[in-house]
């Protein structure tokens, strides 16, 4: 005999107090944590336990008694089950102060960081229609509502969107997206009416059949500085005729922009494509996105700021806190395509650009010389390794070191390095407060931090952009 499924519990009269970085409303029950779907600081009511953990609980509201004075109505109708805008449910006044007290409360309870008041979040203009990349799954596996569950009825379950809350395996079919501007929605659901007219088969991860995976927009502008949308289309091994059809549709439709294709053949188990070779069909090659007065050329696979305008607000805070004379030589690591430090380029002597990917660094040298820019060098490589290879020597000491590692933070050995460095000013900028907080507890063994600046890069969702100076103790 099987053993038992342990009933999960019911908290009745449990109130939001606030909300945590992955985006649910946080309360308590007794002394357990209890995160809650689609919550806003001040909802109460009874809730159903989903999930169990020994340190905390995840659950869903069955009754809500009483509505948080910062809830507002969700502007899409996908907000429930989409795995993107959790926090579009908060007024946005409620989610730049619950992000301000995101960054305080991991510099306070994971770094134990002493510095200055950490600045009001800078907000965006833009809540809507802001990215300038994104992504879409094919899948075979639509998630079906709970009236389709209940339901005996056959559905059609190819869909084309993204991945619910947790579901990798399941896709909700996105008719809309408020973050992007109209021109991808129609692309999007032109493109998904054609593949069911023409029969073409979505991707099932668990069976690993099917002829179309994922569907990747970005939105920037050609050489002539039109509007452009560069389209990555990711497949099987498609049949013959196929790519020829494709192009065909595509510049066929009719949009308020340009399209320039590449196609990305994987046969891999997973969704991952960025390290595949990428295939222009049609439309322009160079791709750009402009930051200030800086061109950036973009590639398929390229890492850029998904937000255009709030990305050069940032950049304007990192100029700020680098205090650069034109005399200085600046380190950039992990530099991606190069934004960062070329975006300072005017202001300072010499840039050194270090990234771990090789096509990163073939594209930052490719933008400093489309941006006039010769004083700068890149080199590829682990951003430890180099560091470690005598890069702090007299001859090559920098006067500031600009670090933006990935969300997972800086490796220890890295941060320990730069501790011991003595560099005079270091900035470091971060997507995740949690892992820049941990980091900053090993560089504030020798450095005081002299200013932090939290940036809404993304509202709707819970994530940040913190950027912290640092100066050497004397």
């Amino acid at each position: 005999m099987g053993r038992r499924r342990r009933q999960l519990p019911r908290y009745d009269r449990i109130t939001i107090h606030g909300l945590s970085s992955e985006g649910f409303g946080v309360a308590r029950h007794n002394d357990k944590v209890v995160f809650v779907e689609d919550a806003v600081p001040g909802d109460q009511g009874d809730v159903q336990v989903t999930k169990r953990k020994r340190r905390f609980d995840q659950a869903q509201f069955i009754r809500r008694d009483q509505t948080g004075t910062g809830r507002v109505p969700a502007q899409c109708k996908h907000q429930s089950v989409c795995g993107g805008c959790r926090w579009m449910i908060a007024d946005y006044s409620l989610q730049l102060s619950e992000k301000q007290s995101i960054v305080e409360n991991a510099f306070k309870r994971i770094g134990h960081l002493e510095h200055p008041p950490i600045e009001p979040i800078l907000g965006a203009k833009k809540l809507f229609n802001y990215r300038n990349k994104i992504e879409f799954t094919f899948g075979a596996r639509r998630w079906l509502t709970n009236e389709e569950v209940q339901s005996s009825d056959e559905f059609d379950r190819d869909a084309l969107g993204f991945h619910p809350r947790g579901r990798f395996q399941n896709v909700v079919k996105i008719d809309e997206c408020h973050l992007v501007e109209d021109s991808i929605d129609k692309l999007r659901n032109s493109l998904y009416n054609k593949a069911k007219q023409e029969g073409w088969t979505f991707f099932d991860p668990l069976e690993h059949t099917g002829l179309l995976r994922q569907l990747c927009i970005r939105v920037g502008q050609g050489a002539d500085e039109m509007p452009l949308l560069m389209v990555i289309l990711v497949t099987s091994p498609p049949p013959s005729g196929f790519l020829e059809e494709i192009v065909h549709f595509l510049g066929g439709l009719e949009l308020n922009t340009g399209i320039s294709l590449y196609h990305i053949e994987s046969d891999k188990k997973n969704d991952s494509w960025t390290d595949l070779k990428a295939n222009h069909l049609l439309g322009p090659k160079s791709f750009f996105i402009a930051l200030g007065d800086k061109h950036f050329q973009i590639k398929p696979q390229s890492f850029f700021q998904t937000n255009t305008d709030q990305a050069t607000a940032l950049y304007n805070i990192v100029k700020k806190y680098a205090h650069l004379t034109g005399k200085e030589h600046v380190f950039d690591l992990y530099c991606g395509v190069g934004s960062i430090g070329l975006y300072l380029s005017d202001e300072c002597a010499k840039i050194t650009g270090i990234e771990l990917i090789p096509e990163a660094i073939e594209d930052a040298a490719l933008n400093a010389r489309l941006n006039d820019v010769y004083h700068a060098e890149y080199h590829t490589g682990d951003v430890g390794a180099f560091i470690n290879a005598n890069h702090f020597t007299k001859e090559n000491k920098p006067d500031l070191i600009i670090t933006d590692p990935p969300r997972s933070g800086m490796h220890q050995e890295v941060a320990e390095r730069l501790r011991d460095s003595s560099i005079e000013r270091i900035i470091y900028v971060s997507c995740n407060p949690s892992t820049q907080a941990r980091d900053l507890a090993i560089l504030c063994e020798r450095y005081n931090i002299e200013a932090v600046q939290p940036v809404d890069m993304f509202p709707q969702t819970p994530h940040i952009e913190c950027v912290v100076a640092l100066t050497l103790k004397k």
